[in-house]
């Protein structure tokens, strides 16, 4: 039922991603979401986004549980990934709020003025703002679709462009920040207050959204003959809707994955299919099957494409 060749490479991705360092990633990139939101730099709270271990965390938590209930026998563990999470929510919340007490007290040397005179800046503003938790939901929801897809495409580029728009550490940051401030005004108690409802908000959104799509998308793009594979294929050969007996038939023959069948595949697949049919008509003979193997392959290859495959007359 799944493809082999797609269950081997989350196997590999996840031992890739074993050694990264969680606690230590997580100290980093909250650092530099707390700089970032701190002195309204977008590029900083960009490095954040990229260096977060969130992401990694709800990545090997799916890829493992998917592959145990495939009978994969793993030494890695990553059923405590929550706790991870949990560590990394609350060392981010801790080390901004150490940030924005420091920041408080230190004055820029050059106008002698606080560098929090601009706080709350616009970039602390716009994650305390709460329609974009509303927005998240979408966000996350897609993000959560397209994470396995990356995955099993080994597609690094892919990985960078969600961790880019989930961005679940400078929320958290934000919430850090916003609580070293003092309540000497309306505007800082509102903003404190939008900033922990929204920051929360996005965080448990994404973690959500990221999990469990992922987890159906996993299982069934990695079955050999999936739903997205089907419809892919109807847009490309829009005459499978009349095939479909066909269609099958390919599909279980190409038994590789690679889009095309050789002749043992098909000779392999072709007797099986005709063992209890009427042996004097000698359907099962080799000289039949080279024969009805070189109808198809028009242009021959030495393989048949579905397109070939479809185009050819039921016997």
């Amino acid at each position: 039922m799944y493809d082999k060749k797609k269950l081997d490479l989350l196997k590999q991705s996840l031992f890739e991603s074993h050694h990264n360092n969680a606690f230590l990633m997580g100290l980093i990139s909250s650092g530099l979401a707390s700089i970032g939101l701190a002195t309204n730099s977008a590029t900083t709270i960009l490095g954040s986004m990229l260096l977060s271990p969130i992401g990694a965390l709800i990545t090997k938590n799916i890829i493992y549980s998917f592959l145990i209930k495939q009978n994969y026998k793993l030494d890695i563990k990553y059923k405590k990934w929550f706790l991870q999470v949990c560590m990394v929510l609350l060392l981010t919340l801790l080390l901004s709020y150490i940030f924005g007490k420091i920041f408080q007290k230190i004055k820029n040397p050059f106008t002698d003025e606080k560098l929090t005179k601009d706080w709350p800046t616009n970039e602390m503003k716009e994650r305390a703002n709460p329609i974009n938790a509303i927005y998240m939901v979408f966000i996350a929801l897609l993000c959560g679709v397209a994470l396995p897809i990356a995955l099993l495409h080994n597609s690094g580029i892919k990985l960078v462009a969600i961790g880019i728009a989930t961005a679940l550490i400078p929320p958290i940051a934000n919430i850090g920040l916003a609580l070293s401030l003092k309540k000497n005004s309306i505007e800082n108690k509102d903003f404190k207050k939008n900033s922990i409802i929204t920051g929360l908000s996005i965080f448990i959104i994404n973690c959500i959204l990221l999990w469990l799509p992922s987890k159906f998308m996993l299982k069934e793009i990695t079955k050999k003959n999936n739903i997205f594979k089907f419809i892919e294929n109807i847009f490309i050969f829009p005459q499978i809707l009349f095939k479909l007996d066909k269609y099958k038939y390919f599909i279980e023959a190409d038994k590789d994955g690679n889009g095309k069948i050789s002749y043992n595949e098909f000779s392999s697949y072709y007797k099986k299919k005709n063992k209890n049919k009427n042996k004097k008509k000698s359907i099962n003979s080799e000289l039949k099957i080279k024969s009805h193997f070189k109808e198809l392959d028009k242009n021959e290859s030495g393989e048949l494409s579905i397109k070939e495959f479809l185009e050819v007359k039921k016997e």
